[in-house]
């Protein structure tokens, strides 16, 4: 593909069925071989900074590493990365509202995965605050909140109650995400950290 291409530069981008570690260390390989500059976008921080993004730079040594969260541009320049704040945006050819569809119609939304252990080992942190000012307040009220997204079902010591099963829809692929944005009447964004916005904001 590099030579049937002939880029001037690479971006490899968050957390994607292509990211496994073998071909982190073939995408470097490669990349290195072409002598072409690699930037690594990453998306997934600060919730997976340490556990995703740092293994992963590790082993594909990108020239520049571009944030989503300014506050951590420090923590890669410590680490001699070169890095840069790159936020979020949206494209409209997937990101645009719709007619409401039926199957996605609700009062409440919550298009997020609930993150049970990133909670458990960050109990004092925004996204814990986030929840306990946005969700839980709505469920000891027994308001009903549609909940789009991974493990909602292990958050009843999160919220204080526990979200009735027929609330809980599971995961939903990003680009189905304007479906339930264009269909609910409200819809709540959870955020991670107060210096951001999330993706799903946007």
């Amino acid at each position: 593909m590099i030579e049937e291409v002939k880029p001037d530069l690479i971006v490899s981008i968050g957390w994607t069925e292509e990211h496994w570690e073998a071909k982190q260390l073939w995408i470097r390989s490669a990349v290195k071989k072409a002598n072409i500059p690699l930037v690594y976008w990453a998306t997934e921080d600060p919730l997976h900074t340490k556990n995703f993004t740092l293994p992963l730079i590790s082993r594909m040594k990108p020239d520049l590493v571009f944030t989503v969260t300014p506050s951590l541009i420090s923590t890669y320049e410590a680490q001699g990365i070169k890095a840069a704040h790159l936020d979020f945006g949206y494209h409209d050819s997937i990101h645009h509202q719709i007619p409401p569809l039926s199957e996605y119609s609700s009062d409440i939304a919550v298009v997020a995965n609930a993150y049970p252990k990133f909670i458990k080992n960050e109990p004092n942190g925004y996204r814990a605050s986030s929840l306990q000012t946005l969700i839980a307040p709505l469920l000891q009220r027994g308001i009903r909140i549609d909940f789009w997204g991974k493990d909602w079902e292990q958050m009843e010591n999160y919220v204080g109650k526990k979200i009735p099963d027929e609330w809980i829809h599971g995961y939903v692929d990003y680009r189905d995400a304007h479906k339930i944005y264009s269909s609910a009447k409200i819809v709540i964004g959870l955020q991670n950290c107060e210096d951001q916005l999330t993706q799903r904001t946007y």
